[in-house]
């Protein structure tokens, strides 16, 4: 089967459009004979060219399969690509579901070469024959997998089969695809000293490949606050490792790869013309590519961009968030290539706008009304975050005014969601996607009320960054208008449904009412939640993450909760509002005959408003409820929990005032403080009974446990958890981060690196965290910012520095890192795979967090790419974690071998997990 037939059916070489002509033209004619031809990859590992030896619509059978090697199918067609994603479905021949990719390794001595796959599809890694491992996933991820290819000195044949999965019953089949990155033996980029080997390939062929393996990258930005283009090229994916010639305008390059990996290429940085294209030309190997296609429609963005920073230099506080957010807002449009023209005309009209109103000395951003588009600058990365406001026009200073806020959904924005508060819902039958309905859908001009609607950093399900976010919008708000406190109201849809009861639950003394629509209120709902494979710690923070947890907070909060009856399964709002109303609290759930979208309905011509308009917060109530599971929200009205008593348990407070004196029952408290003010309570000494136990002391009162007893005075606080010190691992997403690069060891700068851009860069996230060497970490880092530690304490310099001092460390081992192991108490985990990721007070500044994610190995490290979302105070994780990747807890993970989702679930795959104790000890 050497694959003559297939390569003329497959076609030639499967380039870039822009090349193909030039190939086609270069494979018809004579040719030098054929020789081996090696092949280098890009500077970060990717290989996109490869040899392909066959394209079936079945697996061969195992006899024809051995036979598959790149060194023995010259006529083989190539797959030749300028990135590290290599669409297979273009590179099959038509109707074929499998495709077999080879590369002849070269070693001159024993060693081990690391391949990294990401896949859409089902795959299988052979070497010299034999199956070294066999996937199937249905979602193409960076470095999802990995295999170890062990080398003897001499030739090997690396073949990779990668099939189709299977079309689904509806809906289009997933994309088939393919990303593979090489790492050597001690883990850089590159295959080391191994050679890479397409096979025989004669030598117009083979220049024309390296050639078609060129990216051209041309990014417009402001260059010294003027309009330029920065123009590149490169190999980032690799290929044939041939002296391809390149130039960019008067420079030039005979490029070529060292020690089997491209390097940087040739790039130049221009002026943008103020007029006209761009006058530069771009070649490789003396073809010219096209540059400066979109000039003409970026050049005047980026003025407006620049007019926006300008702008900023001069302006007042009340319009930095505003200005900086349209400054970053058009740089974005320009860098993304978004094509939404009207949207590009926005920001150019709000340049001239604002350019004219600050010359005649105006404000423009100070206290706006009627519809604007607002930002806040956010302290957790100096970014400035969007969000819609609606000041009604009647507003004059002299009342205080009611306030919304509505949160959008997951696959939608804050302009759509903000129009369809108002009843101006989006034109979905005549094509108006939730992008445009966001942007220029018909913009409010009346209502009852103030209405803001955060983004909230995106898809960030309004937890962690996206709590931060909705509380810094309504700060921002706030010190700009008269904000009646007693009627902040919040509402929502589908994520900003399930947000609309996890906020005010969690801050029970800020809303007066909440709307929650389509809602998610019981995670144990979910598929992967109920069954026994989630540990009790999972179970925990099931509750920790659930609304209906928290319920006894809604006290003083009237709520109204809406799902469609063919919005399955109906539990997930109904066992809340089941909850509210075995708590005799004020709750309407309506169920109307409709699918997951109620909110059109419900806020059909302002209804909601006149919902809301019924409720008001206690300003003083002689009741209160507090339950928390954690230390960042522990405050309702009059009551504050100073500290919880146990690490996986809720604290509950019930406090009430009875004949001038407040009586408290807790449960798991260790501390509190009441602060109840006259005419709740007569003047002088505070008198309580807690808990059966008479105290008596001036207000505020703090009590703490002692024993069995309550005791008068605070809780003594050094060396406890408390807000912003407390775990779980997620909750440090709170708070400013610097992510720091362990660079002390080269074995594992690479994956500390690509770990730490992992962690920084959350999917779905509109969030600009830094990410620094250990090297220049600087003092005003340390004290300021929550550090993220990522590399074991060989590797990163701050981890060595604190390593005695953490609650879990590290057994530095003997000569060569022998005897290396993970210390968890007086347990102790060994194994190359062998990784760790805690949560813990920075030893230099106990007021703030470090997190620290360590492996023994690279691969150690590695692998906490493949933690769940539910994560504890701590866990320490080998190999088998991979099947919790994409999954909500690392107990209940489906199999990763094609079953059904949730078909079969697993126990949780740690080696060990746990919360530290509320003194930060490890408990048993």
């Amino acid at each position: 089967m050497g694959g003559d037939t297939k390569a003329r059916r497959g076609g030639a070489i499967r380039y870039p459009g822009a090349m193909r002509p030039l190939i086609a033209l270069l494979l018809l004619a004579a040719a030098t004979p054929a020789r081996a031809e090696p092949v280098a990859t890009g500077r970060a590992g990717w290989l996109g060219t490869w040899r392909v030896l066959a394209s079936e619509r079945a697996p061969l059978n195992a006899d024809a399969e051995a036979t598959l090697r790149a060194a023995a199918c010259e006529g083989c067609p190539l797959l030749v690509r300028d990135g590290a994603r290599l669409d297979l479905d273009d590179a099959a021949g038509r109707g074929d579901r499998v495709i077999y990719l080879g590369l002849t390794l070269e070693a001159p001595r024993p060693t081990t070469l690391h391949l990294f796959l990401g896949f859409a599809g089902e795959a299988e890694v052979r070497l010299d024959g034999e199956a070294l491992a066999r996937w199937e996933r249905a979602h193409d991820r960076v470095d999802d997998r990995h295999v170890a290819l062990p080398l003897s000195g001499g030739d090997h044949h690396l073949v990779l089969r990668l099939a189709r999965l299977p079309d689904p019953e509806r809906g289009r089949p997933p994309p088939w695809s393919l990303r593979a990155r090489f790492l050597s033996a001690g883990f850089h980029p590159g295959a080391g000293e191994v050679g890479l080997d397409l096979g025989p390939l004669e030598a117009t062929r083979a220049h024309a490949a390296a050639a078609a393996a060129v990216r051209l990258d041309e990014r417009h930005h402001l260059e010294a606050g003027a309009p330029a283009a920065t123009l590149r090229l490169h190999l980032p994916a690799g290929g044939v490792a041939r002296e391809v010639p390149l130039r960019l305008g008067e420079e030039s390059l005979a490029h070529a790869p060292e020690r089997g990996v491209w390097g940087a290429g040739l790039a130049t940085t221009v002026p943008l013309p103020d007029r006209g294209p761009l006058r530069l030309e771009a070649a490789v190997a003396g073809e010219r590519r096209r540059v400066g296609q979109l000039v003409a429609l970026d050049r005047p963005l980026l003025e407006a961009a620049a007019a926006f920073a300008a702008l900023l230099e001069e302006a007042p506080a009340s319009a930095r968030g505003p200005l900086q957010w349209r400054h970053e807002e058009a740089l974005r449009v320009v860098a993304d290539k978004d094509p939404d023209r009207r949207w590009r005309q926005w920001l150019r009209d709000e340049a001239r706008r604002l350019r004219r109103a600050f010359a005649r000395g105006g404000h423009p951003f100070e206290a706006p009304r009627g519809y604007t588009r607002m930002a806040h600058v956010s302290v957790l990365d100096g970014s400035a975050q969007p969000y819609e406001l609606f000041v009604p026009p009647a507003y004059r200073g002299r009342r205080a005014w009611p306030l919304v806020i509505t949160l959008h959904g997951y696959k939608g924005n804050a302009g759509d969601y903000f129009r369809n508060t108002f009843g101006l819902a989006r034109d979905w039958r005549g094509g108006e996607s939730l992008l445009d309905h966001g942007r220029h859908g018909t913009a409010p001009t009346e209502g009852p009320m103030i209405v803001l609607a955060p983004q909230a950093r995106g898809k960030s399900h309004y937890r962690h960054v996206g709590e931060v976010d909705v509380l810094e919008a309504l700060a921002d708000v706030r010190a700009r208008y008269r904000v009646d406190p007693r009627r902040i109201y919040i509402t929502g849809g589908s994520m900003g449904g399930t947000a609309a009861a996890y906020l005010p639950f969690r801050h029970p003394d800020l809303f007066a009412a909440s709307a929650a629509l389509a809602g998610y209120h019981d995670q144990r709902v979910r598929q992967d939640t109920h069954h026994p494979g989630l540990s009790e710690v999972e179970r925990f923070l099931v509750a920790h993450r659930s609304d209906v947890d928290w319920s006894e907070n809604a006290l003083h909060l009237p709520m109204l909760l809406v799902r469609g009856t063919r919005d399955r399964p109906l539990a997930w709002t109904r066992v809340q509002a089941a909850r509210l109303r075995e708590l005799g609290y004020d709750v309407e759930h309506r169920e109307p005959e409709l699918g997951h979208n109620v909110w059109t309905e419900t806020y059909a011509e302002g209804a909601i408003f006149d919902w809301f308009a019924r409720h008001r917060r206690p300003e003083r109530p002689r009741r209160v409820v507090l339950r928390t599971a954690r230390e960042r929200t522990n405050e309702a009205y009059w009551v504050r929990v100073d500290g919880r008593a146990e690490a996986d348990a809720f604290a509950e407070v019930r406090a009430a005032i009875e004949g001038g004196r407040v009586v408290v029952e807790t449960e798991a408290v260790a501390g509190l403080t009441l602060s109840p003010t006259p005419p709740l309570v007569p003047e002088g000494p505070l008198r309580v009974n807690i808990d059966g136990q008479a105290l008596e002391g001036p207000a505020p009162l703090s009590l703490h446990r002692e024993g069995e007893r309550w005791a008068l005075g605070a809780l003594e606080l050094a060396g406890r958890k408390r807000a912003g010190v407390s775990g779980p691992i997620r909750d440090v997403y709170h708070e400013p981060l610097v992510f720091v690069v362990g660079t002390q060891d080269p074995a594992h700068t690479f994956t500390n690196r690509q770990v730490a851009r992992h962690w920084a860069r959350v999917p779905g996230w509109d969030v600009r965290y830094p990410i620094v060497d250990d090297v220049d970490v600087t003092a005003e880092m340390i004290a300021d910012k929550t550090l993220v530690l990522v590399g074991p304490p060989w590797s990163n310099a701050l981890h060595a520095r604190w390593r005695r001092q953490l609650p879990i460390r590290f057994d530095l081992g003997g000569p060569g890192g022998a005897g290396r192991a993970v210390l968890v108490g007086e347990a102790r985990h060994a194994g190359d795979e062998v990784g760790t990721v805690f949560v813990a007070p920075n030893p230099d500044v106990p007021a703030r967090s470090v997190l620290v994610i360590a492996g023994l190995g690279p691969l150690g490290t590695w692998r906490a790419r493949f933690l769940p979302d539910l994560l504890p105070d701590w866990v320490v994780f080998d190999e088998r974690v991979e099947l919790a990747r994409g999954q909500w807890s690392c107990g209940g993970a489906r199999r990763d071998d094609g079953s059904p989702n949730f078909a079969e679930p697993v126990d949780c795959a740690y080696r060990d997990h746990g919360l530290f104790g509320m003194g930060w000890e490890l408990r048993e």
